[in-house]
C-alpha cells in the first residue's frame, strides 16, 4: 500500500458511529493542502486517539494517507492513525484565514443542485454550500426502534472485546436528530430540510441534560449561528455511502460577516 504523506486542514467530525471493526468511527473532513480539495478521512476512531494526537477544527495534521479502495465515493481517505501528528492550527479569532481556506477550496459550490449536478456526472461526495436563507431550526425525536437497534449493535460490539484502544467505550445514543430547513442561491432551488451530524451540537445537547430548556437552548444556539444576516455561514456537505444520492450536513462553519477591509470579502458568493 502506497501510504502519501499530506498536511490536512481538519474542519470537523460528525458525531461516533458505531462500528464492530473499530469499535467506533467518526467521518472527519478537512481540506488537503496539496489541491485544496476537501477530503473525508473514514475510518478515524476519534476518541481512542492519543492525546497527543487529538485535533480540533481548524487544526493541522500530518498524517498518511491513501484513497480507500472499498469505498466508492471519491474524496475518501484511509488514514495510518500512528502516523497523525498536529502541525499548527488556525484560531477562531483568525475568521480572515478561516474564511481565506473555505472559499478558496475547490469543493465549494454555488447551491445544492450544483453539487448534484456535479455528483450526477462526476459521483463528487463532499461540498461546500452557503445557504441563501435558513428558516427554521428544530429537533426530531428518535424512534424507540432506533434506540433499540442503537443499543443492540452497542452490547454486540462491548461484547466481542479489545479492538482498538485499552477497552472499549460506550457512545451515547443521541435522543435527538439537528434538523436545519434552508434554501439555496439557485433558482429552481424548492428549500431542503436536512440533518446536521456535526459532533459539537451532539456536545452542546449532551451537557444541557437535566435542563427542562435543553431543547429551546439548543435551538437557539442553531439559529444564532445560522443567522445569514449577521454571519457568513458555510453547510459542509457529504453523501453517505449506503445512500450515494443522499447529502446530510457534516458541519457548519459560521463566521461573522466580513467587513468591507477584508481582504477575503471580494472571493465570497
Amino acid at each position: 500500500m502506497d501510504w502519501i504523506s499530506s498536511r490536512i486542514l481538519i474542519v470537523g467530525k460528525t458525531y461516533p458511529s458505531l462500528s464492530h471493526l473499530h469499535n467506533e468511527v467518526a467521518c472527519t473532513g478537512g481540506i488537503l493542502s496539496e489541491t485544496k480539495e476537501l477530503i473525508r478521512l473514514h475510518p478515524i476512531p476519534f476518541r481512542y486517539l492519543s492525546g497527543e494526537q487529538r485535533f480540533k477544527d481548524f487544526q493541522w495534521i500530518r498524517a498518511d494517507i491513501v484513497p480507500d479502495s472499498k469505498d466508492p465515493r471519491p474524496g475518501t481517505f484511509r488514514v495510518r492513525l500512528p502516523s497523525i501528528t498536529l502541525d499548527g492550527a488556525i484560531e477562531s479569532s483568525d475568521r480572515a484565514m478561516r474564511r481565506k481556506y473555505i472559499v478558496e477550496c475547490t469543493s465549494l459550490f454555488s447551491s445544492k443542485e450544483a453539487l448534484e449536478i456535479a455528483h450526477d456526472k462526476l459521483h463528487s461526495s463532499l461540498g461546500i454550500v452557503q445557504p441563501k436563507s435558513v428558516s427554521r431550526c428544530w429537533l426530531q425525536r428518535r424512534t424507540d426502534r432506533e434506540r433499540h437497534e442503537w443499543e443492540e449493535k452497542q452490547r454486540a460490539i462491548m461484547s466481542q472485546g479489545v479492538l482498538v484502544g485499552d477497552e472499549p467505550m460506550a457512545v451515547e445514543f443521541p435522543p435527538v436528530k439537528f434538523m436545519i430547513d434552508w434554501t439555496c442561491t439557485d433558482e429552481s432551488c424548492r428549500g431542503h430540510s436536512m440533518g446536521l451530524l456535526q459532533w459539537g451540537i451532539h456536545e452542546l445537547y449532551r451537557g444541557l441534560a437535566g435542563d427542562p430548556d435543553r431543547d429551546r437552548k439548543t435551538v437557539d444556539k442553531m439559529e444564532s449561528q445560522m443567522d445569514v444576516s449577521t454571519r457568513d455561514v458555510f453547510f459542509f456537505l457529504g453523501n453517505f455511502r449506503a445512500h450515494q444520492g443522499e447529502f446530510g450536513i457534516m458541519q457548519v462553519v459560521s463566521l461573522p460577516k466580513a467587513r468591507a477591509d477584508d481582504p477575503s470579502q471580494g472571493q465570497l458568493f
